[in-house]
């Protein structure tokens, strides 16, 4: 994956010491491969427009999602157990998780209808003002605790953190994103 992905030695590398095996619930190739992929490709990028949004002066609000829920969870038809993965908090949003499409295993958590709620409110703030921003501070304030932790360790609500605990990493990418004039 490594070799076909990025084809430099020395990134190839950087990459593999950045997410070694056995630390931070990276047990598998497949871990391994997921964390890789959704930085490079969802996690950092996103880093990188957003920071040069706040850096031109623009107010730019960030979140990361982190909560998965049982009956929206693939693993029974797929076999892997995705956790958050990329929208999965768009039935959480829409409170659609008890029509989801996904595999139905229970009702919802407590966690689930108050995250949900509480994300349906921020984002029809937003809407409806969006110099004020969805509830948490705007990025490169507050010392920099301005990255908007939804579902974070069950939480119902946002937890405020430094965004480095979502971009620890992206600063091994730099030269491929540098190669692509990001």
């Amino acid at each position: 994956y490594l070799t076909t992905t990025f084809q430099n030695p020395a990134l190839i590398a950087a990459v593999n010491a950045s997410y070694p095996r056995g630390q931070n619930g990276l047990l598998t190739d497949y871990d391994i491969i997921s964390a890789i992929y959704t930085d490079v490709v969802f996690t950092c990028p996103g880093a990188l427009t957003a920071n040069a949004s706040a850096a031109a002066g623009y107010d730019t609000w960030r979140y990361f999602y982190t909560a998965s829920f049982p009956n929206l969870n693939a693993v029974e038809r797929i076999g892997i157990d995705l956790q958050a993965f990329h929208s999965s908090e768009i039935p959480i949003v829409f409170s659609t998780y008890r029509n989801s499409t996904s595999t139905q295993r229970g009702e919802p958590t407590a966690q689930q209808e108050a995250l949900s709620k509480y994300m349906r409110g921020a984002w029809a703030d937003f809407a409806r003002n969006p110099k004020n921003g969805p509830g948490w501070n705007k990025l490169g304030t507050y010392n920099g605790t301005d990255l908007g932790v939804l579902g974070w360790q069950g939480s119902s609500g946002v937890t405020l953190a430094n965004k480095t605990i979502a971009d620890s990493k992206c600063k091994v990418f730099t030269p491929l994103y540098n190669l692509l004039g990001a």
